[in-house]
């Protein structure tokens, strides 16, 4: 391997590491072209508004890899693990999997003289399982 950079010496095995995690940030823009995060076409005219289309969705990208390497990293650390896309165990689980567990909760709403009871449809034990792996915030968010 070879690097055109002279402002550092670079180790072999620094090189390598550099070279490998390259990986990691092209599968964010990878995102960009799954049909799964497609929306509405959106046509902008002004510089000022396509960068700020591009700097949302850079942060959107940057979202999905930080829940995603906290999810993994949590399985990882406690041993466990919940289905995948090809409903095979496992602790290395995409974000957009784990997004698509949390499509099927639903909210109750019942009126009881005049106030109004908020509660959530039964959550499937991987929901439970990755709310407990996200922390106290979240599971208080979704009252378990």
């Amino acid at each position: 391997m070879a690097t055109n950079d002279l402002s550092e010496e670079m180790g072999m095995l620094s090189l390598l590491d550099r070279y490998k995690s390259q990986e990691k940030i092209e599968s964010g823009f990878r995102l960009l072209k799954d049909p799964s995060f497609f929306a509405n076409p959106i046509y902008l005219h002004t510089p000022h508004r396509i960068e700020s289309l591009l700097m949302l969705k850079t942060v959107c990208i940057m979202i999905y890899c930080a829940v995603q390497h906290e999810i993994r990293t949590q399985l990882q650390r406690s041993g466990s693990q919940i289905r995948g896309h090809c409903n095979k165990l496992t602790n290395k689980s995409t974000a957009k999997y784990i997004f698509k567990l949390f499509r099927n909760i639903s909210v109750i709403q019942t009126r009881v003289n005049k106030a109004i009871k908020q509660q959530l449809t039964k959550l499937a034990e991987e929901v439970n399982l990755v709310l407990k792996i996200l922390g106290e915030d979240c599971l208080a968010m979704y009252q378990v």
